[in-house]
């Protein structure tokens, strides 16, 4: 990998890692959990709707966009944003987070009948016991629920991960612009029904409340991907996915720098071991 495409997967890793602190931002300024999904789904629902192609509809794999759609869209954003607002420990959720990728590569053995190696299974029992590390952390054990919906988003991206697989004749920016149009008529119906009131006073916040949700649906949901896929364009994905492992340790990061949060020993020791799992369980056949 060149030098620059190497700056621009690092910027990628960076703004993808900058989802959760920006996110946890948000949610102290008020903004309920599913109204900060919908804002974060609204500007991919204005700017990727030309992308849109309607003759898609007719593909065979066409009802594995709608899967990925509803998972991502339905799934992982509302879940975790509630784990987010719940938490004591921003980094931890970040690290449980991590759990999506077993997930995915197990889903992938059961429902795709993909050959799990010896060596997967290693490491996918390594980056569970990073996980279990984690959760011993007492600030974890304080906010149990969050724990609960962190691990929901990660079955969901997880599961979304495993269909993303049926989806490679289909260019990225389409398949999130038609998550969009799935995801954001039904946002609003949940919004609807569970945070009507909140849907009322939506104008009564400062403008800048809503930045952290719409820098999310901009910055990270569309120039991101974006750029991760004009980066696989270029690269084999065997040599861009294993810099997946890195958007956690900027996540972290940055949780640091901007919300100020102590990162315990015992986080720590499971972030290493989580992110070391994860990244030669992408790495290994």
């Amino acid at each position: 990998m060149t030098i620059p495409h190497l700056l621009i997967t690092l910027l990628v890793m960076i703004l993808f890692g900058s989802s959760y602190p920006i996110g946890k931002i948000g949610l102290n300024e008020n903004i309920s959990p599913l109204i900060f999904s919908l804002l974060r789904i609204l500007p991919m629902f204005i700017l990727l709707l030309p992308f849109l192609k309607w003759k898609t509809t007719h593909h065979k794999n066409f009802k594995y966009i709608v899967g990925y759609g509803l998972l991502m869209g339905l799934g992982l954003y509302p879940f975790m944003y509630l784990s987010l607002e719940n938490t004591l420990s921003t980094s931890s959720m970040i690290l449980i987070m991590q759990l999506s990728i077993p997930i995915g590569v197990v889903l992938s053995s059961v429902y795709l009948r993909e050959r799990v190696t010896g060596r997967r299974w290693f490491f996918i029992g390594i980056v569970l016991l990073g996980l279990t590390l984690i959760c011993f952390d007492p600030i974890v054990f304080q906010s149990r629920l969050s724990l609960i919906y962190g691990i929901l988003a990660a079955f969901a991206y997880g599961s979304a991960s495993m269909i993303s697989k049926k989806l490679n004749e289909f260019s990225s920016i389409e398949v999130n612009s038609w998550m969009a149009i799935f995801s954001f008529p039904l946002m609003i119906s949940l919004v609807l029904i569970f945070e009507n009131n909140e849907l009322k006073n939506i104008f009564n916040h400062n403008w800048i409340a809503y930045t952290p949700a719409l820098y999310s649906g901009i910055v990270v949901s569309c120039l991101a991907q974006i750029l991760m896929l004009w980066l696989y364009k270029h690269y084999q994905v065997k040599t861009v996915l294993p810099f997946y492992s890195l958007f956690p340790v900027f996540g972290i990061l940055l949780t640091i720098l901007l919300l100020n949060e102590k990162i315990s020993f015992l986080i720590i020791i499971g972030s290493t071991i989580v992110i070391l799992g994860n990244f030669y369980l992408q790495k290994v056949k």
